[in-house]
């Protein structure tokens, strides 16, 4: 069938990297013609997790136009093909150095992941982006959530623990609700997606580690292991509680979670299911002090997460915020060992570029109070917050952080500090600043 009442956004970006011919037919797949494609996507690029981000829009319109192309039916679609089309890379550059192309896929993962987390979006067409490969994945919905139902029953991989609350995204961040049918929903609907990844990773993690090979030691799986290793074999069998900050304002009368903490939470669910740890998720609102006096649990969020302040306390570096003020200093990571240094501040982004700096705290220690491992992932901003959790769930992006670790770091507790610079619009892969060792 012809779509040309959608043609034209397919053929209108600005750059000019590709068209879609408006004429095209590649005729339905599983019940799919091409116009529902098409309009899913634009449904799909109209969700806060990509009008935030233009780059991974534009990397997922691509891929998806390049899909219904009738030339391209069984064609890969190359790393090299898109370095060189999207990025405008030299045709012989070397993709083991350069992995723009990995991570923009990682990050379209990710925010996809988020939008089919709304239960609204569940019985929508499925475009999903496997994992080692760059070929989207387009499913009739019913289809789709029989087969993921199916392996989340074969596996077990990924499971979610009911709460008595739930977790749902509203306009693009996920809101708290006291509703135990729907919170049963919602974690069947976490349990497929994060089935449906792990089954994906199954498939590509071969193609990954041996894209990962060029790598020395410190940036293959072993470096996230040599983090998180301590961490999971302490946790019992009910895995470890990510407890996420929610925004201080409400939408509809509920409470909402910022989007910088919604993609750090599902950069860290998808590690965990491609491992095969439980997990269950809660608002920061939602969780006691006997669970964190019992438990294992994932701080993610800054400002927005009362138990960051709470955990980090103790410890040298943690943040900070100054009300009723009109220095640009409102908030900062504050230094013990130099209480009176602010440089790592949240600075105002120019309206001409766009350009602005967050700063981020990575830790993982053990509570000296409690014996139970914290892991700290809080950044000033979102943009940091989302940024940290990257060097936790990414081979390549951990070595910015061991790379300048001591010997024996692995053995001891740990707290960090990082920079991420957004430019254009564009956020930037976070620097290393500082690190205190216990």
């Amino acid at each position: 069938m012809i779509f040309r009442w959608l043609a034209s956004k397919l053929t209108a970006e600005e750059d000019g990297i590709f068209m879609l011919n408006r004429h095209t037919e590649r005729g339905g797949i599983l019940g799919i013609e091409n116009e529902e494609v098409v309009a899913q996507l634009e449904r799909i690029l109209e969700h806060p997790a990509f009008r935030s981000s233009p780059r991974s829009a534009h990397f997922l319109r691509y891929i998806v136009a390049y899909w219904l192309k009738e030339e391209n039916h069984g064609e890969p679609l190359k790393e090299r093909t898109l370095g060189t089309t999207l990025y405008g890379l030299d045709p012989a550059y070397d993709t083991n150095q350069n992995t723009v192309v990995r991570n923009a896929a990682v990050d379209v993962r990710k925010r996809l992941t988020m939008y089919y987390l709304e239960p609204k979006h569940e019985d929508e067409i499925r475009i999903t982006l496997p994992v080692g490969s760059y070929l989207p994945q387009i499913d009739h919905p019913t289809q789709t959530n029989h087969e993921a139902k199916t392996a989340t029953e074969e596996s077990g991989i990924g499971r979610v623990e009911e709460s008595g609350t739930q977790t749902e995204l509203i306009s693009g961040v996920p809101k708290l609700r006291s509703n135990r049918v729907r919170s049963r929903k919602l974690a069947f609907l976490w349990a497929l997606v994060l089935a449906a990844s792990a089954i994906g990773a199954i498939f590509g993690i071969f193609a990954w580690q041996h894209r990962q090979s060029a790598l020395d030691s410190k940036g293959d799986l072993s470096s996230l292991n040599l983090f998180w290793q301590p961490v999971l074999d302490a946790t019992s069998p009910e895995g470890v509680i990510i407890c996420v900050g929610q925004s201080p304002q409400a939408v509809d009368g509920d409470q909402v979670m910022p989007i910088g903490n919604g993609l750090a939470v599902a950069e860290i669910t998808r590690f965990f299911a491609l491992r095969g740890e439980a997990f269950r998720i809660e608002m920061a609102n939602s969780v006691t002090a006997e669970q964190l006096q019992s438990s294992t649990v994932i701080l993610i969020g800054g400002l927005d997460n009362p138990w960051t302040s709470f955990v980090t306390e103790p410890l040298r570096f943690r943040l900070t915020a100054q009300a009723g003020t009109t220095s640009r200093e409102t908030a900062w990571i504050e230094d013990r060992k130099n209480p009176g240094k602010r440089d790592w501040f949240i600075s105002v982004a120019s309206p001409a570029s766009g350009d602005m700096s967050d700063y981020a705290i990575l830790a993982r220690f053990k509570d000296v109070k409690t014996g139970q491992w914290r892991v700290v992932i809080s950044g000033l901003n979102g943009v940091g917050t989302d940024a940290a959790s990257r060097i936790l769930a990414v081979p390549n992006n951990m070595r910015e952080l061991i790379d300048h670790l001591p010997t024996g770091w692995a053995f001891k507790n740990l707290e960090a500090v990082f920079k991420v610079r957004t430019i254009d619009g564009k956020v930037g892969f976070p620097q290393f600043v500082t690190y205190e060792i216990w």
